[in-house]
């Protein structure tokens, strides 16, 4: 629509009647005034369009600075996970460790044990083998520990104690039980 000054209005009108010049009139305020809505509305409508343009670009970076944040808190449980899953396994194996440890343990005490069950056996079958006591005042005899136990029991004596082949050559004789 093209603006025109007040003179060149005048003389259109020059001619009309009253009526006519008030019923353009009216036309003309209708028009600007509809032509002022039709601006307001596209004022409106753009000022909308910008509001929600905002809106949306607040919402897609809230979205993606949400999305970061998740995956590096994904990040951050993923490495926990793993440490902890990598404690868990130290401490399997620590575990399997000391159960070992504890069986070598038992078995070396039970080691120790037999073995010296065993030469506590050895010896005693040596002196049982080898070893002879002359009682003084016992006669010519010798005797095994175990036959001076039965004969003479818990009394008072005083022995000599020599290899068997040795009382045999000083003239003593087995004594019997």
């Amino acid at each position: 629509m093209q603006k025109k000054n007040l003179s060149d209005i005048l003389e259109e009108y020059k001619d009309e009647s009253i009526e006519k010049v008030n019923f353009d009139l009216k036309k003309t305020d209708y028009e600007i005034e509809e032509t002022a809505n039709n601006e307001n509305y596209k004022n409106n409508k753009n000022i909308a369009m910008v509001i929600v343009s905002i809106l949306l670009g607040i919402f897609i970076i809230s979205s993606l600075s949400l999305g970061y944040i998740c995956y590096k808190y994904y990040e951050v449980i993923n490495k926990k996970n793993n440490e902890l899953n990598d404690k868990k396994q130290e401490i399997e194996e620590k575990n399997e460790k000391i159960k070992n440890l504890e069986k070598d343990s038992k078995d070396l005490k039970t080691l120790i044990k037999n073995t010296s069950t065993y030469y506590v056996r050895n010896k005693l079958d040596f002196f049982d083998n080898h070893i002879v006591f002359v009682v003084s005042g016992g006669g010519n005899y010798y005797y095994n520990y175990d036959c001076l136990q039965s004969k003479f029991g818990a009394t008072s004596y005083s022995f000599m104690a020599y290899n068997s082949k040795a009382a045999i050559a000083r003239g003593y004789y087995k004594g019997g039980c």
